[in-house]
């Protein structure tokens, strides 16, 4: 593999790391095949706190990124392309130091603490008080959803064109679906005490109470999935328009799976700790 300047690119580094895992895929799997006894290497419970972390640094990553593009017929090329890189690369290195390593597919449980990390600031925004919770999650959503179409577009070569432009601002507009989940998992912004009263008040026995959590839970999760799902197809909608071979729904049952345990989680989390 040969490397196009004196250091290697973000996308180089990524392209390396994936050839270095397929190596140490095809010989561990040589050595299954021989009837050696290899340990599993997915990560344990304590490890997939790294995949929150993870998933936390990608979404305020991206956001940055989707800032600077939003930003792209004011920014001069000589500042943007540098900028970019660098918001790339802060990106790559922080999330490789927090993920796991592993050859294995890191599973389920792992793509879900990922993708805990990546609600986080959305609803960490949203417990703003005052009237600052809905504009800045809403514009947290926007970054990241114009940073996840500027990185499709900049692997298909279109970033930097009106094309690419056009379709990160779309990008940005399907971001803005973060918000709503959110928004129905979050009422009284300001008044937990409030809040909590009233969920007392409803709920005179420990029973009852738990019955009600559970429901809520449940449809929350709904919801989250439902939002991801829309979002996901939307995004390849978009991308389809640029790149023929997109798919309209490629990933969108994961990011609806993924989407919906991380919703029922953080409610479950919420009604335990607000």
């Amino acid at each position: 593999f040969n490397i196009a300047g004196d250091t290697p690119t973000v996308d180089e580094d990524q392209q390396i790391d994936a050839l270095v895992k397929q190596y140490e895929q095809d010989y561990r799997n040589y050595y299954i095949e021989q009837g050696v006894d290899m340990p599993s290497d997915a990560p344990g419970a304590l490890s997939l706190l790294g995949n929150v972390a993870a998933g936390a640094t990608g979404i305020l990553g991206g956001a940055a990124q989707g800032a600077l593009g939003l930003t792209s017929p004011i920014v001069p090329d000589f500042i943007e392309r540098p900028v970019e890189e660098g918001i790339r690369r802060a990106t790559y290195e922080t999330q490789e130091y927090f993920r796991p390593e592993t050859i294995e597919d890191p599973g389920f449980a792992a793509k879900v603490a990922e993708g805990a990390g990546s609600i986080a600031p959305l609803v960490g925004t949203a417990l703003l008080t005052g009237g600052a919770a809905l504009p800045a999650t809403v514009g947290l959503g926007v970054a990241a959803g114009a940073g996840e179409q500027r990185e499709r577009t900049r692997q298909a070569g279109v970033a930097y064109s009106p094309e690419g432009y056009g379709a990160t601002v779309l990008g940005g507009a399907v971001g803005s679906l973060e918000a709503v989940p959110i928004f129905g998992k979050i009422p009284g912004l300001g008044k937990v005490m409030p809040g909590l009263a009233d969920v007392l008040d409803s709920n005179p026995t420990f029973k009852q109470q738990a019955a009600a959590r559970i429901k809520r839970a449940f449809v929350t999760g709904g919801e989250e999935a439902a939002q991801e799902a829309a979002s996901n197809t939307l995004q390849n909608l978009i991308e389809a328009g640029y790149n023929p071979e997109a798919e309209p729904f490629e990933g969108t049952a994961e990011a609806a799976t993924v989407g919906g345990a991380v919703g029922v989680g953080v409610q479950v989390l919420l009604d335990a700790f607000v």
